[in-house]
Formats: structure tokens, sequence, C-alpha cells
């Protein structure tokens, strides 16, 4: 794997082989994967704040964004971990279709009605209140217990209030710099 490049079957290099051909040693691929991942957000929030500026409803993009999603990935889940999968009762599924229209689905709506509405900017910053969502979601739904003395159940609380401060620094900020505007072209 010192430089050399493995084929697989039908002639195609593997992901093995690109990392060696980068010569990326192990340490560097997670930061290399959210680096990479970072800049494939940056990318999509350009293109949506065009889109949205175009003319086009954020909850339908949201619509389409899932079910182009769900497409993709079902026959790859459904073919990789057909027979590792444990059965699936009613009660779990319906959980797990709740949570996902309640929890992700509900941030991008957020996310993108913040984004018609303010800068591409402000909008990526805001999606940091995604796990915010989900801890509040699994407290209320007790799927979560919180201890306020133990000191990683504190330390979750405190992470929990960060984003939201967050938010609402850069929303106040934000809105403070858009109205001094608004009333000088006044």
């Amino acid at each position: 794997m010192g430089g050399e490049v493995e084929e697989e079957r039908g002639g195609r290099a593997s992901a093995a082989s690109f990392w060696a051909w980068c010569n990326v040693n192990d340490d560097k691929k997670a930061y290399g994967a959210v680096v990479l991942t970072r800049l494939i957000y940056a990318g999509m929030f350009l293109v949506q704040k065009a889109a949205f500026d175009g003319g086009l409803n954020p909850a339908i993009f949201v619509f389409y964004r899932q079910a182009f999603a769900t497409l993709c990935l079902a026959p790859l889940a459904v073919s990789l971990e057909w027979k590792d999968a444990p059965k699936l009762s009613l009660l779990t599924f319906c959980e797990i279709f709740v949570l996902a229209l309640v929890g992700i689905t509900l941030a991008l709506n957020l996310n993108g009605f913040g984004l018609l509405y303010t800068s591409s900017t402000l909008a990526a910053a805001s999606l940091n209140s995604l796990p915010v969502t989900t801890f509040l979601l699994a407290l209320l739904l007790r799927y979560l217990k919180v201890n306020a003395i133990l000191l990683p159940d504190r330390s979750r609380i405190v992470y929990t209030y960060l984003p939201i401060c967050e938010n609402v620094l850069t929303n106040t900020w934000s809105n403070q710099i858009v109205h001094e505007s608004v009333t000088t072209i006044r």
C-alpha cells in the first residue's frame, strides 16, 4: 500500500488505493473526511441559497432531498443489511418514523427558511443545533436520563446550551446589522 495502486474487480481503484496514492496516514484520514464533509456542506448551502433566491420553496426542497436520499440509500441498506438486521416491530418503526419526521426534517426546514431569509453563513451556523434537538427529544421521550450531579451529565447539559447560545448571539448580531443597513437605506 505504499504508493501502489490496487485494483478491484472491474478495473476500478479502491478507496484504500486512493488513500495510498495520496500517501495519507491512517490518523489523517478522519481529518480529511471531516474537511471534505464541511466543504460539501458549504457548497450545498451556497447552491441552496441560490435556489431559494430563485423562488424555490424550502419545504419542497427538503421533501425532494429526503426522497432522493431514501431512494439512494434504501436499496443499499436493504442489500447490505438484509440478513444481519433484527426484526423491526411496528412500535420501533413508528418511533423511527416520528423521530425522523420531527428531528432531521424539522431541522432541515428551519435551516431552509433561515437560509431563505438570511445568509448562508448564518444558516450553516444554525445547523449546529441539530444535536441539541436530538438530545432534547431523547430527554422528552425518556430514552436518556440526566443526573446533574455526575460530571458527564453536567457536560451534556453545558454542551447542549452552547449551540443555543451561539445561535441566539449570531441571530441577534446579524439581525442588528440587517436592521441598521435597512434603516440606512431608507
